[in-house]
């Protein structure tokens, strides 16, 4: 995938809501009634999402792992 803020267009064009995820300030993902054709963004571990990426989420989520 070359370009991913033209992809979620695509997405969200063709009836997808996109959620991205991040560390803090996000709704954790058992909270999201998530009744909807859905695609998920996960960022890098280091950088996570560029900003124009994240402006074109529907949703940012959170996730919890075990180790956390």
């Amino acid at each position: 995938m070359t370009n991913l803020a033209k992809t979620i267009d695509e997405l969200k064009d063709n009836g997808f809501w996109v959620a991205g995820t991040e560390a803090n300030n996000a709704t954790d993902y058992r909270n999201l009634e998530a009744d909807m054709s859905l695609a998920i963004v996960i960022g890098s571990e280091g950088q996570g999402m560029s900003r124009l990426v994240s402006d074109k989420c529907d949703f940012i989520l959170r996730f919890r792992w075990l180790d956390m």
